[in-house]
């Protein structure tokens, strides 16, 4: 008696288990439907707009890289707003200057990140090189 008591509880655990895998995989496959039509949605509403301009694909403005690096450069200083000690940021908008060839503005984050993290062989290293450029672009004197 005993072990068909324990056979039926087997059974009902794995009927559980099968119906557990089958609702995991059904909310899967309306989340992987969902993810889907929003992408399609977003590409048939970019496509839309570009044929109500006129314009054709090939002529629609891709953004520069010198707008790229200002959003970038926008992005760092925003969260540097809130947290002026961020270490990421700081180093990401001293890299974002370097690109854009402005060695002055590169060279507060990284004395920044200097005095913040003394021991950090990579943040002196940075700061060399911003002072390098510095000294290379300014005129003697």
């Amino acid at each position: 008696m005993q072990k068909v008591q324990a056979n039926s509880e087997y059974q009902d655990q794995l009927d559980r288990r099968a119906k557990t895998q089958m609702l995991q995989r059904a909310i899967a496959a309306i989340g992987l439907l969902s993810f889907l039509g929003g992408a399609a949605f977003t590409a048939f509403d970019s496509v839309k707009q570009i044929a109500k301009s006129g314009l054709t694909p090939t002529e629609v403005a891709a953004p520069t890289v010198e707008d790229q690096l200002a959003s970038q450069e926008k992005g760092f200083q925003s969260v540097l707003a809130r947290e002026p000690q961020n270490a990421v940021a700081l180093e990401g908008l001293a890299r974002v200057r370097w690109q854009q060839n402005n060695f002055q503005g590169a060279l507060e984050p990284v004395e920044t990140l200097v005095q913040l993290y003394p021991n950090r062989p990579e943040f002196q290293s940075l700061l060399s090189q911003v002072q390098e450029k510095l000294a290379e672009t300014q005129p003697s004197q």
